[in-house]
């Protein structure tokens, strides 16, 4: 009996994790990072600041948290979309990519800020375990893209999916700049300025899969 109810409260606890990520997320929808506070998310989510912090011990721990689920699920979508890719063509694959991200703006806006402001001030387990579990979904995901893309060398998938990873947050960046920038750049003297976010992350994704293509068969 006391099994039974310990594992009632385990799935209670993972119930109201999940519900936590998820109010998160709802208010970076709807407010910059740095605006949101551990309160806020607490009175959003019916708790109290003090158990809050039972379940997440930073602002920081928790929106690592929450891309982390939106990495998992990302991944398990791309995978899914490589297996059924139509004619593998660089072109075809950099767009999959593109388009994969186009419906996920949480994760986007999220990995923008995974590297300058979600790993600084995480202890050293937190910052292990999230890394593993990144490069674990890296390596099955790498597989896949070699799997689709046999121009690569066996073992090249992850590194080439880390360099798409660097060129999406430099796009992301680019792309949705400041209300005062893109003012400024909607000027018709600014045109060349300005970034499509989905085209030029495709276009950018081919070319980078085709220069290492060619890479691998000039060796």
């Amino acid at each position: 009996m006391a099994l039974r109810q310990r594992a009632r409260n385990d799935e209670d606890k993972r119930a109201r994790r999940a519900s936590i990520l998820t109010e998160a997320g709802r208010l970076l929808g709807e407010h910059a990072y740095g605006r949101i506070t551990m309160a806020q998310v607490a009175q959003a989510c019916g708790l109290a600041k003090g158990t809050l912090y039972l379940y997440f011990r930073s602002k920081e721990e928790l929106f690592l948290g929450l891309l982390e689920r939106e990495l998992l699920e990302w991944f398990a979508a791309l995978r899914d979309q490589l297996g059924a890719v139509p004619g593998v063509t660089a072109e075809a694959l950099g767009w999959e990519f593109a388009t994969s991200l186009e419906q996920r703006e949480l994760l986007s806006n999220l990995l923008v800020i995974l590297h300058t402001i979600l790993e600084h001030n995480l202890d050293a387990d937190t910052a292990l375990a999230f890394k593993t579990t990144l490069r674990d979904q890296l390596h099955e995901a790498g597989d896949a893209l070699e799997t689709v893309w046999p121009a690569l060398p066996r073992g090249s998938g992850p590194r080439v999916l880390l360099r798409m990873y660097a060129l999406l947050i430099g796009l992301r960046q680019v792309a949705f700049p400041s209300p005062r920038i893109s003012e400024i750049l909607a000027r018709e003297d600014m045109e060349s300025m300005r970034v499509d976010f989905t085209r030029d992350l495709a276009e950018s994704l081919r070319d980078l899969l085709s220069g290492a293509a060619q890479q691998a068969a000039a060796r």
